[in-house]
């Protein structure tokens, strides 16, 4: 009977099933922030994925002013708009120029969905007088919660 000789481990170590886009995409992910994993959910769409993400930055980093906003936009965007308000209006508060406004205009969208028409008035107004780039929105947004009472 002829054994065979004893195989030798190889000197490089096992060999990797993944691609070298699949070891790229995991090595990038590594190095990814929690708020940049939140931020790629959401430009994606996925937006419970956002929130569970952001959800415990906003606990951690209560100054987040970006993370307040993704949050409540994300709430918007699941057609919560009571949840959304909370973090809007802490981004608002926190934030300044443009993103205050993006802020205060998504804050507007989030009460006059949750059915609070003075609220989103209030805010509209705000964006208007200020002369924000968000005016021509804030002024077709006011018209429209004006003739229907509601907005899309």
């Amino acid at each position: 009977t002829s054994t065979a000789p004893p195989q030798r481990p190889s000197p490089s170590g096992p060999k990797s099933s993944l691609s070298p886009q699949e070891i790229a995409r995991l090595r990038s992910a590594e190095t990814r922030t929690p708020f940049e994993s939140a931020l790629s959910a959401y430009e994606k769409g996925d937006f419970v994925r956002a929130i569970e993400l952001l959800m415990p930055i906003v606990r951690l980093e209560p100054e987040n002013a970006e993370a307040h906003f993704y949050l409540g936009a994300s709430w918007l965007q699941l057609g919560r708009p009571q949840e959304a308000i909370g973090p809007l209006r802490r981004a608002v508060q926190l934030s300044v120029g443009v993103e205050r406004e993006r802020s205060r205009y998504h804050l507007a969208l989030a009460y006059a969905r949750a059915g609070q028409r003075e609220e989103a008035l209030r805010e509209l107004e705000m964006l208007i007088a200020e002369n924000s780039v968000y005016r021509r929105d804030a002024e077709q947004t006011k018209r429209q919660l004006l003739r229907s009472g509601m907005v899309k």
